[in-house]
């Protein structure tokens, strides 16, 4: 049979055109930067381009029915493979294998190199416009006409909460590192406080789009040494601490110190709280710290101050230049990607599809202005509203490629289902670098509470908020029955995973200083939907995340009267700046055998559907809406404990538990008893039992004393099996 099959390659391959036949195994093609899309595909004839392997296999099945169903490698050698279009994988690449022949020596990229050779000082002038005067000598400029650059550069623009997901501008990195939009503070550095609103500006959120900026005062000096900059921005939370935005400046005062902006911000501007601040960007003046860069988009100049390591003669510079998805996988099945780079493009890295079994393994995504990887379509982005919520959002077109206004349609109509496929899998994969979040993941049935099963796994995912950060998590969740299972995830300004949707499991991960910044979000979180049910979180480590502002940062947060929040096993270490678990209002609520290490409280719980949140229990309200988007008989037959729930005082949290958890050297076990069941939990100053807490060594054998408290039916957290995996 196999000869058979390669006799019936070569004669396909002959009647291609191509000059010889594969001299290894029939059903392997050979890429290769050295190779010619002329060739055969062999191993000593390799194909120059992923491209013209695509269509190889497309001739080959199309006029060979034994290779319809035949599995095909796609071995590629090691170099860089730029990408001018999107690489369209569908039906007739089903069942093949995507492999770099060594791993970590792939690289497909979005964007083109140029050379750093004729980099030169600034010039007099220029350096009198850098406010740093230390970094006046040590910045270079390259003229990219002259360095062969020819792409469109694209233009800043806002972004933010409520804003559609939208490609980036051109971004530049050095030797694979992304380098910093230049701004002030630099990173790290305390934001610019609001002092004094002195007008809100329009106010979308209020239904007012009148398009009018608004003007404030400022706290810093420096700021007033702007007010020549060209297409100057500032970034920030400039009301709720749930809603970052970016405006551009229109003019401003340094006498009065005021700053007015171009655009409003969605809940207009505000002062008061250690969230209302900014910082500057895209500003040439500010360029002062190795890794910073600015590009003059009229004169087509790129201006940095070197990073470390930096050598004119061999550094490899790189500009991004595709905006839509470098790998689109629709309409198939049993397609994997395993041991390449992703890296340089303004849109996402890989795009699935109505796929099944689809893998993405062994692969680094890194220097990408979307997000890395997004499972499921779109939805068709406002055209010139501000408010992504309005009115149109349940009008607008689901559409393949993009992401577009996919968050406020998800949470206006949670029916929406995004053809995201089943049992697709992201393992072993280091994501990195990525400017609105790293995986968008739907898929499954709302409808019929059918699960998708697709699966994040055992994935390194860091520093995922480099331009939009409220609810760009590492990873978004929505549809139905999604696994997020021994994950790294570290570092992420705002919520690790932001999550829509049923049953869920989100296991044996690893958080490490997620949720550092702003105000009323969780590390997890969800709510505002009593249909929203099912969804887990057990077996994972939580360690030093949402240390931020306030107490409206805990690291579960389940908002607004969502319902049946599934928490246990777990392990919280120096956690939380109020709370640890946080629950507005909602009922069935599990929270067991969890164990809280010098945190905050462990948990609160509250009923604001009885106060401020009221409306949403209202006749035609959210709830109910949401309620009737489901089939009550599909509703009952999963979750028996909703029957009757609308007529049974949903205001009132009811059957929530507490029971058997360990809360050591923190603030208390916190909450209300009138609407939680406390059970048999340990609040103590005393080690309970630790393997080696100096060493942050949590396993846990409890003491014959914890024991006696908790009971027999405690189970100690899984701490050696969490995070990734060592095999």
């Amino acid at each position: 049979m196999r000869k058979l099959l390669q006799t019936i390659l070569a004669s396909l391959l002959f009647a291609a055109g191509v000059s010889c036949v594969p001299s290894q195994a029939a059903n392997t093609i050979h890429v290769s930067p050295a190779g010619s899309d002329r060739n055969s595909g062999a191993a000593d004839a390799p194909l120059a381009t992923f491209e013209a392997a695509r269509d190889l296999i497309r001739k080959v099945r199309k006029r060979s029915k034994a290779w319809q169903g035949k599995s095909i490698t796609v071995l590629v050698q090691p170099g860089t493979y730029p990408l001018a279009n999107t690489l369209e994988l569908g039906s007739m690449e089903h069942t093949t294998l995507w492999k770099a022949a060594k791993p970590d020596t792939v690289f497909i990229t979005g964007g083109s190199n140029f050379s750093a050779q004729d980099a030169s000082p600034l010039t007099a002038a220029e350096k009198e416009r850098i406010i740093t005067t230390e970094a006046r000598d040590k910045i270079l400029r390259i003229d990219l006409k002259k360095a062969g650059v020819t792409c469109d550069l694209g233009t800043i623009s806002q972004r933010g909460f409520a804003k559609a997901y939208r490609p980036l501008q051109a971004e530049i990195s050095i030797d694979g590192k992304i380098l910093d939009l230049a701004r002030w503070p630099n990173k790290g550095e305390k934001h610019i406080p609001i002092t004094k609103v002195i007008d809100k500006g329009s106010i979308p959120r209020n239904g007012d789009y009148s398009d009018r900026g608004g003007i404030i005062q400022y706290g810093a000096d420096r700021v007033g040494q702007w007010s020549n900059a060209q297409d100057a921005w500032i970034y920030g939370y400039f009301a709720h601490g749930y809603s970052d935005d970016s405006v551009k400046i229109k003019k401003i005062d340094p006498e009065k110190k005021t700053l007015e902006t171009v655009q409003p911000s969605r809940y207009g501007f505000m002062s008061g709280k250690p969230w209302r601040a900014f910082f500057g960007f895209n500003l040439f003046e500010e360029i002062d710290k190795p890794g910073e860069y600015y590009i003059d988009r009229q004169a087509r100049v790129l201006y940095f101050y070197p990073p470390s390591g930096f050598d004119a003669q061999t550094s490899t510079l790189s500009i991004s230049e595709l905006s839509t998805p470098m790998v689109a996988i629709e309409n198939t099945k049993n397609v994997t990607l395993e041991g390449f780079t992703f890296e340089n493009t303004r849109g996402m890295g890989i795009y699935m599809e109505e796929s099944h079994q689809c893998v993405v393994d062994s692969c680094t995504l890194r220097n990408i202005g979307l997000l890395a990887i997004v499972i499921g379509n779109g939805v068709e982005p406002g055209k010139g509203s501000l408010n992504e919520f309005d009115d149109s959002i349940l009008k607008r077109k689901a559409s393949p490629r993009i992401l577009g206004s996919i968050n406020e349609r998800i949470y206006a109509d949670t029916s929406f289902e995004r053809r995201g496929g089943s049992e697709n899998v992201v393992v072993n994969c280091h994501i990195y670098d990525i400017g609105c979040g790293g995986l968008h993941i739907g898929g499954g049935s709302f409808k019929t509470l059918t699960p998708s099963k697709n699966r994040v796994e055992n994935c390194h995912i860091h520093h995922v908020n480099r331009v939009e950060k409220t609810y760009r998590s590492a990873v978004n969740l929505d549809g139905v029955g999604q696994i997020v299972r021994h994950n790294l995830i570290e570092d992420t300004l705002q919520s690790a995973i932001y999550f829509h949707g049923n049953d869920h499991l989100i296991e044996y991960n690893e958080f490490n200083r997620c949720l550092t910044y702003g105000d009323d979000m969780g590390v997890i979180y969800y709510g505002r939907n009593p249909t929203e049910l099912g969804n887990t979180v057990r077996y994972n480590l939580f360690q030093d995340c949402a240390r931020g502002h306030t107490s409206s940062t805990p690291i579960i947060y389940a908002d607004d009267g969502a319902n049946n929040f599934i928490v246990h096993g777990n392990i919280f270490v120096r956690c939380g700046a109020g709370f640890t678990i946080l629950l507005g209002g909602g009922s069935f609520h599990q929270i067991h055998d969890n164990v809280f290490i010098q945190c905050a409280k462990a948990m609160q719980i509250g009923n604001r559907l009885k106060g401020w949140a009221k409306s949403m229990l209202a006749k035609d309200g959210i709830f109910e809406t949401r309620l009737e988007a489901l089939d009550k008989k599909t509703l009952i037959e999963h979750y028996p404990f909703m029957k009757g729930y609308m007529k049974n005082d949903p205001a009132t949290p009811k059957g929530n538990v507490f029971e058997r958890n360990i809360v050591f050297n923190s603030g208390g076990l916190g909450g209300s008893q009138s609407f939680m069941a406390f059970k048999n939990n340990l609040d103590t100053k005393t080690d309970p039992g630790f393997a080696d807490p100096a060493a942050n060594q949590w396993q846990l054998d409890p003491t014959p004393e914890a024991r006696k408290v908790l009971g027999k039916a405690f189970i100690p957290p899984p701490f050696e099996k969490m995070g990734l995996k060592s095999e």
